[in-house]
């Protein structure tokens, strides 16, 4: 049963990941407008709240939703930060 509430659209780009003074590259897939599923290129903990950079330059405030090992879902909590 899908629970989301926009359709996930499979892509595969690079993005940044920022929070406080760290950044680390990740690689956006499932991105929807309210949300994306991220790999990171990086093992480590992931920031409760983070800001995450696109490929084409939009920045958005990401609200951690779960990790498994480097992937992690993603809630936007905003449509654009720029």
């Amino acid at each position: 049963m899908e629970r989301r509430i926009a359709p996930r659209h499979h892509v595969v780009r690079r993005a940044q990941i920022g929070s406080g003074s760290m950044s680390i590259s990740c690689a956006t897939f499932d991105l929807s407008v309210t949300g994306a599923r991220l790999c990171l290129l990086e093992a480590g903990d992931f920031p409760p709240r983070v800001f995450l950079r696109l490929q084409d330059g939009a920045v958005r405030v990401a609200r951690r939703r779960w990790q498994r090992d480097m992937q992690v879902g993603v809630e936007f909590e905003s449509q654009s930060e720029e």
